[in-house]
């Protein structure tokens, strides 16, 4: 087992911190938060966030041994008498974030091409050479964007990305007024940010669950907080909720206790 603790301004940037410093995927890492990030007065007194990484490096004569138990546990018979688990478990791994994709939803005629010649037009203002790669599915128009200076239009958490995505969707419903949505992405961040803030959200509620406590995440986008709610909806013991109001607005992650739980399947039961 190898241990490391990062600490950084934020949560995210001690998690990516320390799957850089570990060099393994982040899917093999398991995160405990220590501390969270506190902004102190004025400036004075601010703390970092702290986390504590644990990679579990197995010997080879360990990985060399699970085989034959499975083998020996766990006949081929058995593993396909129940191939419900075996369906669940890529669907951990799919994106949650919704993109409306509507099959029926009838494109504008210049919506695409709009999209493209401003897009090109901004980052000739910008005097950034990057090119853009535009396509509708359905309600949806992606926008990916690509060049040697692309990353530097993510900004923190995505923030510089999320502008221009605005200002984009602005122009768009004023000069096409078709009822497309903009999905403006560069270096696959949108989905590298879920990914994140999924394996936050599992590290947090693992937490929680050992206190029987809350945590309260620092302020997020909707969008964010969304993720975070889908990846946590398959724990029992565990509710989400929002407080605040934006941009300030918090996602709280709570333990649900054995009362809340109760009534919740006394509902479920009912409604059955």
């Amino acid at each position: 087992m190898k241990e490391i603790i990062t600490s950084a301004k934020t949560v995210d940037e001690a998690i990516e911190k320390a799957v850089a410093e570990l060099a393994v995927d982040r899917d093999l890492i398991e995160f405990e938060i220590l501390s969270a990030p506190t902004n102190g007065f004025l400036g004075l007194g601010a703390k970092p966030a702290r986390i504590l990484a644990r990679y579990d490096v197995k010997k080879p004569e360990e990985v060399k041994e699970e085989p034959k138990k499975v083998e020996a546990k766990a006949p081929k018979a058995k593993v396909e008498k129940n191939p419900a688990k075996e369906v669940k478990q890529p669907e951990t791994k799919k994106p949650t974030i919704n993109y409306e994709d509507d099959a029926d939803f009838v494109p504008s005629e210049n919506g695409v091409s709009f999209v493209e010649d401003y897009v090109k037009k901004l980052f000739e203002l910008m005097g950034m050479e990057m090119t853009a790669e535009v396509r509708q599915q359905g309600r949806i128009i992606f926008v990916n964007i690509a060049g040697d200076e692309a990353g530097s239009i993510i900004g923190k958490h995505g923030d510089t990305l999320d502008a221009i995505q605005h200002m984009l969707q602005l122009a768009f419903n004023k000069k096409v007024k078709g009822g497309e949505k903009i999905r403006l992405d560069t270096e696959d961040y949108r989905m590298k940010r879920e990914k994140t803030l999924t394996g936050l959200a599992k590290s947090i509620a693992n937490r929680v669950i050992k206190s029987r406590g809350k945590y309260e995440l620092e302020p997020m986008k909707a969008y964010e907080r969304r993720i975070i709610h889908s990846a946590l909806q398959s724990y029992p013991m565990i509710t989400t909720y929002s407080v605040g109001v934006e941009p300030q607005r918090r996602l709280i992650v709570a333990f649900k206790h054995r009362n809340q739980q109760n009534q919740e399947n006394q509902e479920a039961a009912t409604e059955e």
